[in-house]
């Protein structure tokens, strides 16, 4: 990541026109749609012009637009009271494309919860940080989208898809929303967070598995069925959902086997 100082002595304060300024870059930035009503209604309800902070926005582009990297809701609310001819305190740091806004939006946000970890997934991905990309690559080599709407190929339990590939491996993660996605497909709840975490988990404890045969078992119940399985051995046995649902599918793939086809359960 390139350095940059977000000193106000290094970064001028500037005061700009509001309609110069825009998010230009919408893959480096939350979109503003995603912005719940009722924090757009309280900050311009509660607005405090002596309280408004600085924006944080890029160097101008060809036509004088500023893109804004930090800030759009008070923005927003400025023009939704005054106008657009009102000019606002920014600090201009030096990015000049969407990989640095994003990588610089994340900056900014990383202990915000209100943004969600889909869009900062999102704005990683684009600005290029290795660990998204690589997740990324596995979801859209399986057509699936980090997303918070309800598409069929939406995932958004984002949070769960990084915390296999950290925990294990790229291709554990790989290996279970293939078998996911070759079980049910695009089905209601297939790739929920402890589904996804629960093949993980899996296809972490077992070398030898034989897939077609996960994937057998695993069509006689629905994604529903397996949580609701899955949350019986959670309190059964006291322990995570996601090695519950791992247990489920263990069981499950062991019935009927021959002994020598058996995978062992370590617990």
């Amino acid at each position: 990541m390139n350095a940059c100082s977000l000193s106000k002595t290094d970064q001028p304060i500037r005061w700009l026109l509001t309609k110069d300024i825009s998010v230009i870059w919408l893959q480096a930035q939350r979109p503003w749609d995603s912005v719940a009503e009722s924090a757009k209604n309280k900050i311009i309800k509660d607005f405090d012009p002596d309280a408004f902070g600085v924006l944080q926005v890029t160097l101008p582009n060809g036509a004088g637009m500023y893109h804004c990297i930090d800030g759009q809701v008070r923005h927003r609310a400025v023009e939704e009271m005054w106008g657009d001819g009102q000019r606002v305190p920014c600090q201009v740091l030096d990015a000049k494309n969407p990989k640095r806004a994003a990588q610089l939006f994340a900056k900014f946000n990383t202990s915000r919860s209100h943004v969600s970890a889909v869009y900062r997934f999102n704005v990683a991905v684009t600005a290029r940080e290795p660990v998204e990309l690589a997740c990324s690559r596995i979801l859209a080599s399986l057509s699936y989208v980090a997303a918070l709407d309800h598409e069929p190929n939406s995932i958004r339990a984002i949070g769960t898809v990084l915390s296999v590939y950290r925990q294990h491996n790229a291709d554990v993660l790989r290996s279970a929303l293939t078998t996911i996605k070759d079980t049910w497909g695009f089905a209601d709840g297939a790739v929920d967070g402890a589904i996804v975490r629960g093949y993980g988990l899996f296809f972490a404890s077992f070398d030898d598995i034989d897939v077609s045969r996960l994937i057998k078992k695993g069509k006689k119940r629905s994604p529903g069925q397996l949580l609701e399985d899955a949350r019986a051995y959670r309190e059964l046995f006291g322990i995570p959902l996601a090695s519950a649902t791992s247990k489920v599918l263990l069981e499950s793939y062991n019935r009927g086997a021959k002994k020598s086809a058996r995978l062992a359960d370590r617990d």
